[in-house]
């Protein structure tokens, strides 16, 4: 019987991991589907700039990269590109 207690503890003790878990909870599994929608969008985006065009060119003046760090991280100072457009097919 001393088991049946100790597995009993487990349980409880796990049941209590899952549920501070962030990643098991309904709010943030609906936060999933729009972060999947966002990468979703996003990665139409990135393949569309690539089928148009064939070159992208740094035009970064500086070598050394800045960075703007708040909740998110970006460039410092914009992100300088040239965008040669493809040949249509």
């Amino acid at each position: 019987m001393a088991s049946h207690g100790k597995q009993t503890k487990k349980k409880e003790l796990i049941k209590a991991n899952v549920d501070l878990d962030p990643t098991s909870n309904d709010a943030n599994d609906a936060m999933s589907h729009i972060e999947q929608f966002a990468l979703t969008e996003a990665s139409y985006v990135i393949v569309r700039l690539l089928q148009r065009f064939d070159q992208i060119e740094n035009r970064e003046p500086e070598t050394f990269v800045r960075h703007n760090q708040t909740l998110i991280n970006c460039s410092g100072n914009g992100v300088k590109v040239r965008l040669h457009e493809a040949p249509r097919k």
